[in-house]
């Protein structure tokens, strides 16, 4: 109960104060006034929030009535209450509810939007990824293929039919009409490796070559795999299929100069080897293992080769490996005492610097080296002795065609009588005779030199031959008053096969030569008979021939070196002749002598 007028605040502020607490605004008010049918303070109330109005003095049948009232207004206030926060609960509950669908809904779009932008990412990458694939594949030249047998459908990727030699936009090929283009060589072996992948159930690889549509023929590498169901039943087979012709046609250039390299360092005429930077040996060809067998890998190579073992004094190793440079070096000493021309070339082999070695063998080059310059320097000796022999010859020409022209006008003088005409021609008959023998000297050693002397074989008695000679030399020694006499006649007839005039012009020579430079004792011809040949020898007791000239007495012109030619005479032709013409029979010419002591010359002819 408020009443209007109040000490410090009048009853209304109070009540609008009631009603604006939470705590108190559900208890009703009435006010109390002393002026009834106040109108204006009763709106007044109302509109502070109060319940009802009283006006003093008090009546007790209304207050009872007031008091009921409120406690109908209280109670319809409390159920009001009660109602409003059930609704308030409710409208709580549900918003709740709503607030919590709302957020649902709000994830739900969320993770939709995060769920599209994974799709969206995740169907960019696909196909960025396809198409790295594609370029992949036509990159590598790499076609993939998968065959549903049981609905015998096919896919085929954009590469593979390029490979084939088709168009992306055409229609896949079947499994049957994929091996239609399989070369017939290969059909077998292709079905026989699938035939493999069934069995082991496993993926198998495979090479075969294709004719394409153009004609054009290229090789395939596959690796295909083939997938079964729960029931074992073949249901898919899955391949990669890459172009390499390339890489075959690569390998078959490479195998072919392989093989021609092979063929090149097996078929060179000289050894060959590569050596590490230590002289280890890598790699020898079939000339060096010929001599050392394949174990020679992994010596060092002057401890294989050299006889002394040791390192060659220039070896290149020695300053180092420079690829591609290449230097020459004589080893002597090398295989037996053989000089060799080794070539080092810097090389790559097996991915670490070596050096390749050609071993040419050229002892037999030096020693034509030698032979050639020992030969000039006896050709030029041969001209030197030439020249002296042309000059002899010309004195010794001169010599008889001077006194043939001096005695033959002689005989032209009356002033010589008979007697002395005799004489003159006696002089000039011997002296025909001697320049008869030079000439026919000189046309022998032409005739020789130039390969103008044939030999006339037939058989003859060497008996008879050896009778003729002695008979025919006899006077000139008996004109010196030297025995010539002939040593182990044979005893019974003896034949021989070959020349007789060149074997006569032989043995005049040599009995020739014996007799004119022996000046007392005797001149021996004699024979040995073997199973293949005979040995003839003239010995004489003559001056013999000094030590340093045995090497040169068989030697064309040789004679005018000596002092006994200006004594004896003689063009020095004799031996030379006689030796060409043993050789020109097959036989062989030596002699035996002691300066001072006299000579023998022996000479063996073949039977036959």
């Amino acid at each position: 109960l408020l009443d209007i007028i109040m000490p410090d605040i009048n009853g209304f502020e109070v009540c609008r104060q009631l009603k604006a607490d939470p705590l108190v605004s559900d208890i009703p008010v009435v006010f109390l006034t002393a002026i009834k049918g106040d109108r204006e303070n009763r709106i007044k109330a109302l509109e502070a929030g109060a319940e009802g109005f009283l006006a003093k003095p008090i009546d007790e049948t209304e207050l009872t009535a007031q008091i009921r009232a409120m406690i109908k207004i209280k109670a319809a206030n409390q159920m009001k209450r009660d109602e409003k926060k059930r609704l308030l609960k409710l409208v709580t509950e549900r918003t709740n509810k709503l607030e919590l669908s709302r957020i649902a809904a709000v994830n739900l779009l969320e993770e939709l939007k995060e769920e599209n932008e994974v799709r969206r990412k995740t169907e960019e990458a696909l196909r960025e990824s396809e198409t790295r694939l594609k370029d992949a594949q036509r990159l590598s030249q790499i076609g993939s293929f998968h065959y549903n047998v049981q609905k015998d459908q096919a896919w085929w990727s954009d590469e593979l039919f390029r490979l084939y030699g088709l168009k992306p936009a055409d229609k896949p090929l079947s499994y049957d009409e994929i091996h239609a283009f399989t070369h017939p060589e290969d059909n077998h072996t292709r079905s026989k490796m699938i035939q493999h992948s069934i069995d082991m159930n496993d993926a198998v690889e495979n090479e075969y070559r294709i004719i394409r549509s153009d004609g054009s023929m290229r090789y395939h590498q596959s690796i295909s795999r083939v997938t079964f169901d729960e029931n074992n039943q073949m249901m898919a087979i899955d391949a990669t299929i890459q172009d390499i012709t390339e890489r075959k046609l690569s390998e078959e250039s490479l195998k072919a100069s392989n093989e021609l390299n092979k063929s090149l360092l097996q078929t060179i005429p000289f050894g060959m080897d590569i050596v590490d930077e230590n002289g280890n040996i890598l790699f020898q060809n079939e000339n060096l293992e010929r001599f050392f067998g394949s174990d020679a890998i992994g010596k060092k190579c002057w401890a294989l080769y050299r006889d002394d073992k040791a390192q060659c004094e220039k070896c290149p190793l020695l300053n180092g490996i420079e690829i591609g440079k290449t230097d020459f070096y004589e080893s002597h000493g090398v295989l037996g005492g053989k000089t060799f021309q080794i070539s080092h070339t810097g090389m790559m082999f097996q991915g670490r610097k070596a050096m390749l070695e050609i071993f040419q063998d050229i002892s037999e080059k030096k020693e034509a080296e030698i032979e050639l310059i020992a030969a000039k320097e006896k050709a030029e000796e041969s001209d030197r002795l030439k020249s002296a022999f042309l000059a002899n010859m010309s004195h010794e020409i001169r010599t008889p065609l001077n006194s043939i022209i001096g005695f033959s006008d002689l005989l032209a003088d009356p002033f010589y009588d008979l007697n002395q005409h005799s004489e003159f021609a006696s002089l000039i008959k011997t002296n025909g005779r001697n320049l008869l023998s030079i000439i026919n000297d000189i046309m022998d050693l032409s005739k020789i030199e130039a390969g103008h002397v044939h030999v006339n074989k037939r058989l003859f008695s060497v008996n008879q031959l050896i009778l003729d000679i002695h008979e025919n030399c006899l006077f000139k020694a008996m004109e010196k008053g030297i025995e010539l006499r002939i040593g182990g006649y044979p005893q019974r007839e003896i034949f021989i096969e070959s020349d007789e005039t060149k074997l006569r012009q032989v043995l005049v020579n040599c009995v020739g030569n014996a007799i004119k430079f022996t000046e007392e004792g005797f001149v021996e011809i004699g024979i040995k008979t073997e199973e293949d040949f005979i040995q003839f020898h003239v010995k004489d007791t003559g001056i013999g021939i000094p030590v340093e000239f045995h090497e040169q007495i068989f030697e064309r012109f040789r004679q005018v070196e000596t002092g006994d030619t200006r004594k004896y005479g003689g063009n020095g032709l004799g031996l030379p002749i006689s030796k060409s013409l043993v050789e020109l029979l097959g036989g062989t010419i030596w002699m035996e002598s002691e300066y001072g002591k006299g000579s023998t010359f022996y000479f063996n002819i073949p039977r036959q």
